[in-house]
C-alpha cells in the first residue's frame, strides 16, 4: 500500500514484521514413523504429494482464497492493517526454481521431484485438478515447501501453507517424512497463523527470533508500525 512518495509522521517507511523461525530438527526414520502414528488424517481425506506443476497449479486458486481470507480478517479488526504477497504469478514458483542447478549437459536439475503435499477427498474418484477448482469445496489444506542448501545445515523451508488445527499435525508429520527423504537436517516455517503456532508448540517445534531473512517492507501508510501484520508470510 502506498498514500504518499515519503513515510508517514507515524512510521520511518521501513519496518521488520514478524521475523521468527519455528522449527524442528529431522528426527530417524523410526522416530518419523512413530511420530506419525497418532497423526492419523482428518476423516474422509487422503494425502497427495504434488509435483512443481501441481503446486503452481494450485497457487493459482490459493491466491485468490487469500484474498477471501484477507477479507474476512481484516472485517474483523478494522483498526490494524494487514498485508500479503500472492502466490500466484511466479512468486511462489520462484522459490522452487531458485534451487535449480545445471548438470554436464546444461540441462537444468532440480534437488527434488516433489513440492508439496495436499489434503484431498479420499474418493481417487475426483481428482486434484478438480478439486481446487471446484468453488463448491472448500479451499484445500495444503503444505508447500523449497530448499535451504547453502545453509550450515540443510534445511526443508515451507513455502506456504493452509490449514487448520485438525488438518496440521498430519501436514507436520508429511514434512518430516519428506526433509528425511531429501536428506535435510531441519525443517523451518517463516510464519505460522496463532492457532498454528500453538499446535506446532504442542508437536514439540521450537520457536525463537529469526537473526537473518528478516521480513521487511517499505511501509507509507498512515498506520504505525504497531498496527501492521504481515500475515501468510511464511517465504
Amino acid at each position: 500500500r502506498s498514500s504518499s512518495t515519503g513515510a508517514s509522521p507515524k512510521n520511518d517507511g521501513w519496518t521488520v514484521n514478524g521475523a521468527v523461525e519455528i522449527s524442528k530438527k529431522v528426527p530417524s526414520c523410526d522416530e518419523i514413523m512413530a511420530d506419525a502414528i497418532p497423526h492419523t488424517l482428518p476423516k474422509g481425506t487422503r494425502l497427495k504429494r504434488l509435483t512443481e506443476t501441481e503446486v503452481e497449479g494450485l497457487y493459482e486458486h490459493d491466491a485468490r482464497w487469500l484474498k477471501d481470507d484477507l477479507t474476512s480478517t481484516a472485517a474483523a479488526d478494522p483498526l490494524r492493517a494487514q498485508f500479503s504477497f500472492l502466490p500466484d504469478l511466479g512468486v511462489g514458483k520462484f522459490v522452487i526454481r531458485r534451487t535449480m542447478s545445471f548438470d554436464g549437459s546444461l540441462q537444468p536439475v532440480l534437488p527434488m521431484a516433489q513440492w508439496g503435499v495436499a489434503l484431498l477427498p479420499s474418493s481417487p474418484a475426483i481428482s486434484f485438478s478438480d478439486t481446487i477448482a471446484n468453488p463448491t469445496l472448500p479451499p484445500v489444506h495444503f503444505v508447500s515447501w523449497t530448499i535451504e542448501a547453502r545453509t550450515s545445515t540443510r534445511s526443508l523451508v515451507v513455502a506456504r501453507v493452509r490449514a487448520d488445527e485438525t488438518s496440521f499435525p498430519a501436514l507436520l508429520a508429511q514434512l518430516l517424512a519428506v526433509a528425511h527423504e531429501a536428506k535435510c537436517g531441519k525443517v523451518e516455517f517463516w510464519y505460522l497463523q496463532p492457532e498454528l503456532l500453538a499446535s506446532a508448540k504442542d508437536n514439540g517445534w521450537t520457536v525463537k527470533e529469526r537473526p537473518e531473512h528478516l521480513s521487511a517492507v517499505k511501509w507509507y501508510g498512515e498506520e504505525g508500525e504497531d498496527k501492521l501484520d504481515w500475515v501468510y508470510n511464511e517465504k
